[in-house]
């Protein structure tokens, strides 16, 4: 497998690229993010989901490192998710 078929071609315009974004947004005014718990679990699930593809298959290292790094965290801790 080359870098072309294991990385990500289209970063950061893909949807992960696009969710990493946003999600870095709403934490950076999150006093105007008010969810319920319902929305948490949610963002729980689509966060380390964008985390585990970032960690597999972005083609900047510094990023792969940080998912990682993030995946570690126990709220994460999801079977399937890229062994950090």
């Amino acid at each position: 497998m080359n870098d072309g078929e294991r990385y990500c071609q289209l970063w950061d315009q893909c949807t992960c690229g696009q969710q990493w974004r946003r999600w870095d947004y709403i934490f950076e005014n999150e006093d105007e993010w008010w969810p319920d718990d319902f929305a948490i679990m949610l963002a729980e699930l689509e966060i380390g989901n964008l985390l585990d593809c970032v960690a597999r298959r972005c083609p900047d290292p510094a990023f792969r490192k940080h998912a990682m790094q993030q995946l570690k965290h126990p709220r994460f801790s999801i079977s399937g998710h890229v062994d950090a």
